[in-house]
């Protein structure tokens, strides 16, 4: 006892707080054993009034020891220290009872998320970086100097690129009607401010995407128009009688043009990465290439995930693979804030979860003579540390944004390891994960430093096998489909990609997924992408880090591509969105390579090269307008096309042809893209209610190639319906009939078509 005594008397502060946690958590029992049948037996009281007393008196308490005891010098480290340790059995607490009861008030959620966070980030701050090679102490004078040392060129490129995007990504940005975004309009982007405002953090989730960026970046356009103006027109149909056309294009423009403008002030941080990874010139050939895609400025122009994911994923990749180069934190803090942003885009992004976890193996089998002064267990396990603080910074800010998951903390494993995305291989990650920190707790890593030191010696096998196999796809895509699809109908694989395993089995999935690749980035891409993969096979002295990242961003196409095959999904243009900017930047790599072998030393004094490639890139996107989303290749044959589930490409056009008819008004017309009703004059019908259709005395049909396979499936002639209507025969029509059609991007096969309609046609079913 009288030793107690003494160590109290030393320590005071330190048992006074060792109380005050002791109360803290007594108190803490006694509330939730109100709500938590288990602990039902320490429930005293009914009455909350007195635990909210208790916590404030506490509170002040606590504060009140910390300022009094501490002095100026204590370091704030330790004063954080102390308060987390002395509301951690508290915490631990009411965790349990948060996970056993939903009838907690939310500031209990929030306070006990906000204390895991102030965790991770106090654990994260006593990090050690030992490997860092550079100590940053003025990040802003850095960038100074570092862009000043980019030169007059650089900056002229990097703002011609974003103006040129800005200025033809906003031609016709309000004029087309995209597949699904009512739903992101009308119900999801206000619902999630709505719900927001109303604290009904719950109802948050506002789609199985989750789509939490788009509703954040998109819902801008709620402070200029209301969608309660549009929606109950658009939903009967009668928008056209009701409401001018031109109103919807304001609609369209206050909600597509705050994602498009994201996604052009990101554009720099492509340049930036690329620079500190791998030089400037293959940074300016990757920003151009990238900035000035006819497809993914037509991304950027729909209301959807993908619309964003593009930038996201990709960005959060590179500054990984910066970080591997550099070692310094910025870099992999920004890593996981682009991954949390990715995985509140879309689920998929999850993909990098497993991904960046595989490049730090990458990284040492290329880079072995880098960490010669240290261990493999060594290396393994600040990697290993690395990658956890990069996944946590993630999953704060999938926390902080998605406040669904503030009241239903499993949401973040719903997010990330059991994901829809993720579901079918998260055990194999687990399992691979477990084994990794079981060898090197238990062996000293004996076994994958064995593995890896095989492996390293053969990185140069590996990076031409890689190079070889890639090739070879490329290859087989263009004999393919030159030979007229001799051996897979990649058209119809992807024309019903969540069906297509029925078409064309894995093989054909596989081979599928490289038919958008190939034809739809620009030539010059791609014709330097496959430069940069014969180089790597055939080349000598190529930088170490070039090679690496050429192997990484290989490889990751090829496991996206091997994910989306096993789960039976053909990965058409929009579902392989995050791939595009990465086989662009191989296609920067492999010119930069070019550039250095065969024009540097000959004539290149003023970025001559650089310019060029900026005015040919600002002319291909020029003459792909105004469908930038269905872009094509010159390099495919004129009777394919890769947008075969397009988003609504050329509705604004046939409906102005509807609207230039006599009598626009009195005109009753069905398509089978509802986005078309907008910009109609005339009363607009779509789906299959056949009685309804034929009441309405129809006098044209609106219809587009990405619907075919649709419209097909839905009208079944061999099954007995009720006054059917052959809207499936529209399609192949190519008679007088057909006043109107619209070839996209000049490809025949990719139309939209308005044809008149007449009592011979409502007839075709009952004469069959």
């Amino acid at each position: 006892m009288k030793n107690l005594l003494n160590y109290i008397t030393k320590n005071t502060p330190d048992a006074l707080l060792t109380f005050l946690s002791f109360a803290f958590a007594m108190n803490t029992l006694l509330f939730i054993s109100r709500e938590v049948k288990n602990l039902s037996m320490f429930n005293i009281s009914s009455d909350t009034t007195i635990h909210y007393l208790a916590y404030f008196i506490l509170i002040v308490l606590t504060f009140g020891v910390i300022a009094f005891f501490y002095t100026k010098e204590t370091s704030l480290k330790l004063t954080i220290e102390k308060l987390l340790l002395t509301f951690l059995p508290a915490e631990l607490l009411m965790l349990y009872g948060l996970s056993q009861s939903t009838d907690f008030h939310y500031l209990f959620y929030i306070a006990s998320g906000l204390y895991v966070i102030l965790a991770g980030f106090f654990l994260i701050s006593r990090r050690n970086f030992i490997w860092k090679e550079n100590e940053v102490k003025n990040t802003f004078s850095s960038f100074k100097i570092w862009a000043k040392l980019q030169g007059k060129v650089a900056w002229f490129v990097i703002f011609a690129v974003m103006l040129t995007n800005l200025g033809l990504g906003t031609y016709n940005l309000a004029k087309f009607g995209a597949v699904d975004e009512p739903l992101w309009t009308f119900d999801r982007i206000p619902s999630y401010w709505k719900n927001l405002k109303e604290r009904d953090w719950r109802n948050t989730k506002i789609s199985d995407k989750p789509g939490i960026t788009v509703a954040i970046i998109s819902g801008a356009g709620l402070l200029f128009e209301s969608p309660k103006t549009y929606k109950s027109a658009y939903g009967r149909g009668s928008v056209g009688t009701e409401l001018n056309r031109f109103d919807f294009e304001k609609l369209n423009f206050a909600f597509r043009f705050p994602i498009l403008l994201f996604t052009i002030l990101m554009l720099p941080f492509f340049y930036f990465l690329m620079e500190r990874l791998l030089g400037k010139k293959t940074a300016l050939f990757s920003y151009i290439s990238i900035g000035l895609s006819p497809l993914l400025i037509g991304m950027a122009s729909i209301i959807n995930p993908d619309a964003i994911l593009w930038v996201f994923a990709p960005l959060s990749l590179l500054s990984f693979l910066v970080y591997q180069k550099r070692r310094n934190p910025l870099y992999l803090y920004l890593s996981g804030i682009l991954l949390g942003l990715a995985l509140l885009t879309k689920y998929v992004a999850n993909i990098l979860s497993v991904f960046l976890l595989g490049l730090i193996f990458v990284e040492y089998v290329f880079h072995k003579a880098n960490y010669a002064k240290m261990t493999l267990k060594r290396y393994l396990k600040e990697s290993l540390t690395d990658y956890l603080i990069l996944f946590f910074v993630s999953l704060v800010v999938f926390y902080i944004l998605f406040p669904a998951v503030w009241i239903k903390p499993s949401r973040l494993l719903e997010g990330t390891l059991l994901s829809q995305a993720f579901e079918s291989t998260w055990p194999i990650f687990a399992g691979f994960f477990a084994l990794l920190l079981v060898d090197i707790a238990t062996i000293g890593g004996k076994i994958s430093s064995y593995v890896l030191d095989l492996l390293s010696k053969y990185s140069k096998i590996f990076l031409i096998s890689i190079s070889a196999l890639f090739l070879f796809f490329i290859a087989f895509t263009f004999a393919n489909t030159y030979t007229g699809m001799s051996w897979y109908d990649f058209e119809a694989i992807i024309s019903s990609p969540k069906s297509a395993y029925t078409t064309g089995g894995y093989d054909g999935l596989f081979f599928a997924n490289f038919f958008p690749l190939v034809f739809s980035i620009a030539p010059l891409s791609l014709i330097f992408l496959v430069f940069a993969a014969i180089i790597s096979i055939f080349g000598k002295n190529i930088p170490a880090r070039t090679s690496s990242t050429i192997f990484s961003l290989t490889l990751f196409i090829f496991l996206y591509y091997l994910a989306t095959t096993v789960n039976k999904v053909a990965a058409m243009n929009r579902y392989q969105i995050m791939v595009f900017p990465l086989a662009m930047i191989l296609g920067g790599i492999g010119m930069a390579i070019f550039y250095e072998k065969f024009i540097k030393n000959e004539f290149d004094k003023k970025n001559i090269v650089v310019l060029l490639f900026l005015i040919f890139s600002i002319g291909t996107l020029y003459f792909a307008r105004p469908f930038f989303i269905s872009y094509d290749s010159p390099l495919l044959p004129n009777k394919y096309y890769t947008d075969l589930k397009d988003m609504g490409t050329g509705s604004y056009e046939a409906a102005q042809f509807i609207n230039s008819l006599p009598n626009p008004e009195e005109l009753q017309v069905w398509t089978d893209k509802k986005g078309v009703c907008p910009f109609l004059k005339a009363k607009c019908y779509s789906g299959f209610t056949y009685p309804r259709l034929r009441a309405a005395n129809l006098d044209y049909a609106i219809v587009s190639a990405g619907r075919s396979a649709r419209t097909k499936k839905m009208v079944t002639p061999l099954t007995i319906k009720k006054d059917l209507i052959r809207f499936d025969t529209l399609y192949d029509r190519d008679d007088e009939k057909v006043v109107y059609k619209l070839e996209i991007n000049g490809r025949p096969r990719n139309f939209v078509k308005v044809i008149e309609l007449d009592q011979e046609f409502f007839d075709l079913y009952k004469n069959n």
